[in-house]
């Protein structure tokens, strides 16, 4: 009875970190439940081609990008629509875009090159001999790269706006809403993305850390972003997705992943 009693206590609660907990989770549900709808119709019309498992599962894979885009896309327009009925939502995030631009200081670029550094040292990059060139799927590889972590991230920022927690709280919350975005991520595109590690968990929980750094601001994840993950995605083959077959370097991938499982 004192469990069910806890359980019922969490799930009801109030309590505004725990409502962003509940909140966030029914988020990343939602994105599982869309997206195994398309892929249930994606392969059920496969299935009446007689078209084989491996033909499916290709298919699948080569619009990996377009699936995750497609699903996150639907998913966050339709909370923000909810919210934005429901709460003076529009003029809170507003506000929120206007005082959160931050210019970068030099400890920000300093841990933003180690990063960096770092990341293209453990993938042992090297020119991509087999690389198939397509423009419109690097377009879609930037694309899909951007919205994957942002979607969720500005999914966060308004239920911070929402729900507001002081700094010591917020702090400990990121790491548990970066913990759902692993588990959800691991959960949803399994069909997709090739390697689920904890590197998602770590993006994530940076994005989260940067956006608190001396104040609150949404310049510097999104600096992180576009200097550090997108050039390595979509031009150093460390695409989730598509790995080095539209880029023009190639990265051990598998052995990056494995090292941080």
């Amino acid at each position: 009875m004192k469990d069910l009693k806890k359980i019922q206590n969490i799930l009801f609660s109030t309590e505004n970190h725990l409502v962003q907990i509940r909140h966030f989770c029914l988020f990343q549900f939602s994105i599982w439940i869309f997206h195994l709808i398309i892929i249930s119709i994606v392969s059920f019309f496969h299935l009446v081609l007689n078209h084989s498992i491996g033909t499916i599962a290709e298919w699948i894979s080569e619009r990996g990008w377009q699936l995750i885009l497609v699903t996150k896309t639907v998913i966050f327009v339709s909370y923000y629509q909810y919210y934005k009925l429901r709460y003076p939502l529009k003029e809170k995030f507003k506000y929120y875009l206007q005082s959160g631009m931050m210019i970068p200081r030099t400890d920000f670029l300093t841990v933003t090159l180690f990063s960096l550094l770092c990341l293209i040292f453990l993938g042992n990059l090297q020119l991509n001999s087999g690389v198939i060139f397509n423009p419109v799927n690097l377009i879609f590889s930037a694309i899909g790269n951007l919205s994957f972590f942002a979607f969720d991230f500005i999914f966060v920022v308004f239920l911070n706006i929402l729900y507001p927690l002081d700094d010591k709280t917020r702090r400990s919350m990121n790491f548990w809403l970066s913990l759902i975005f692993f588990l959800g991520t691991k959960a949803t595109f399994q069909y997709e993305i090739i390697h689920v590690s904890s590197l998602y968990f770590y993006t994530f929980f940076t994005f989260g850390y940067f956006s608190t750094w001396r104040r609150e601001n949404w310049s510097l994840p999104l600096m992180f972003l576009v200097v550090v993950l997108l050039p390595l995605n979509v031009f150093c083959g460390f695409d989730p997705v598509w790995l080095s077959q539209y880029s023009f370097l190639s990265c051990r991938l598998e052995s990056l992943h494995s090292n941080y499982r």
